[in-house]
């Protein structure tokens, strides 16, 4: 992958945020386990041809940074295993997976440096995959597993925005993460193992609704001079029926792909992708253009 700079920052904020851990065959991460087969497997093929702008690395190095921080003063309490990395193997592959911070009681926790909206629903599905397949390696190098947590540091918090309630109240949350069962986590390993080799072998393996974030058309109530809908619906038919005033109208809000449309550096080599984009008479490049 190459790191372009489009923007044209400073040498020195390039080089910093130029950091990116190449794709192996064999070898996979937690991180990688947990993200599409299909995506990865792109990855390995096409790395080379993958570009990114080092304006578009400053949070992931911001993390990054962060992470160090707290590392070292973790490091003060022999309590702790920090940024320890554990691997095991796994149908012939190497799982590894870096623990922030793991307390000898067999309490696990997580470290998100994210956007507000990143948590207004909680816990993110991945989030929980990702810390129980970690729960699942310090099982297999006999650390016992009690709790897990995620500690989501807020980015972009407000202090005036916390005034509602709905808001977080403070720039720092604590998650607590469902716990599985070592069967369900042994099952889910051996299952996102599976799936990976299959496609790194070149089966296409699609990327489900969830994977690609996907959001569905809504068809929105609206009211001539207000700008925010009314009421969202999932069927036309039932919006079309809450017309009730000749001010009322329907407006079609497309659902989309998010992951595909933003967040999938190989988008343009994704076979399912093409096919979504070719049914939708568009091409890749009227979305990033």
């Amino acid at each position: 992958m190459r790191i372009t700079n489009l923007t044209r920052l400073p040498e020195p904020l390039v080089s910093a945020v130029s950091q990116k851990r190449e794709p192996r065959p064999g070898q996979i991460s937690v991180t990688e386990l947990i993200n599409p087969p299909q995506m990865r497997a792109l990855m390995l093929k096409h790395w080379a041809e993958l570009t990114e702008d080092a304006s578009d690395r400053i949070w992931a190095t911001m993390g990054q940074l962060m992470h160090k921080l707290l590392e070292e003063h973790a490091r003060e309490s022999d309590e702790h295993l920090i940024e320890h990395t554990l691997s095991s193997e796994v149908e012939g592959v190497t799982v590894t997976g870096t623990l922030d911070l793991y307390h000898r009681d067999g309490v696990l926790t997580d470290y998100k440096f994210v956007s507000v909206w990143t948590t207004i629903d909680g816990v993110k599905r991945e989030w929980e995959q990702q810390l129980n397949l970690y729960a699942e390696l310090l099982r297999r190098h006999e650390y016992p597993v009690n709790r897990l947590q995620i500690v989501a540091i807020y980015r972009d918090w407000s202090k005036t925005r916390a005034q509602d309630a709905s808001y977080p109240q403070s720039q720092v949350s604590v998650f607590e993460v469902p716990l599985w069962s070592g069967d369900e986590a042994a099952k889910f390993l051996e299952e996102r193992v599976r799936l990976h080799r299959q496609a790194e072998s070149g089966e296409f393996i699609e990327c489900t609704a969830e994977e690609r974030w996907e959001r569905s058309t809504k068809y929105a109530l609206m009211k001539r001079g207000r700008k925010s809908a009314i009421k969202l619906f999932d069927k036309l038919e039932e919006a079309e029926a809450a017309v009730t005033e000749s001010s009322h109208y329907v407006e079609t809000r497309p659902g989309s792909s998010i992951r595909c449309d933003s967040y999938c550096a190989v988008s343009a080599f994704c076979q399912q992708r093409s096919l979504a984009l070719n049914a939708a008479g568009m091409k890749e490049e009227e979305l990033n253009p």
